[in-house]
């Protein structure tokens, strides 16, 4: 949250940190704070392009790939191998910032993509949603979200027996998802 990165980022500079390591949570509650004691930002999870500006947030740095670049690498891979790709995303900042960067990742090529849909962040049961996705004929799966909602995709979509690819961005990794799904690690 907000409030615990601005309490992490105090006791951090309290303890004369030299530099901050963040997932980008907070960004706009911290950056100043650690500017005013002249300590850098590097955001090594969050891609979302507008939490990195020179000209506003002079200290923040980005040390993990951005949505725009995941997201053209995901066009990149996904295009060649003639899939229909359904494009899911929940409705969190990070989920809109990534819906945005793979729109464009993928709009020189319309043809790869089945449907687009948006779902709400924190929804639990997205089989409404996954079986929409699966009559549009997709092949793939791309889900840009936060973690509940790439595990609650996942459990829709082996739940109704769909065994499409699924891919995501960073937030894929996230432990939370391990833990959402094993009572079926399948």
């Amino acid at each position: 949250s907000a409030r615990s990165a601005v309490n992490d980022t105090r006791r951090a500079l309290d303890a004369n940190a030299l530099a901050i390591v963040t997932d980008g949570t907070g960004i706009d509650a911290t950056w100043q704070l650690a500017n005013r004691d002249h300590v850098p930002i590097e955001i090594a999870y969050d891609g979302g392009t507008g939490l990195v500006d020179a000209a506003t947030r002079p200290n923040v740095f980005r040390i993990a790939p951005t949505n725009r670049g995941i997201a053209f690498r995901y066009a990149e891979y996904l295009i060649p191998k003639k899939l229909k790709v359904a494009l899911l995303s929940d409705d969190s900042a990070y989920g809109r910032e990534g819906a945005s960067d793979v729109a464009r990742a993928f709009s020189e090529n319309p043809e790869s993509v089945a449907t687009k849909i948006t779902v709400p962040a924190g929804e639990t049961d997205l089989s409404p949603q996954i079986l929409r996705a699966k009559r549009s004929g997709a092949t793939a799966l791309l889900v840009w979200g936060q973690p509940p909602a790439i595990a609650a995709a996942l459990s829709a979509a082996r739940s109704i027996g769909w065994n499409v690819p699924v891919y995501a961005p960073p937030t894929g990794a996230d432990p939370f998802i391990r833990q959402q799904l094993a009572d079926h690690p399948s």
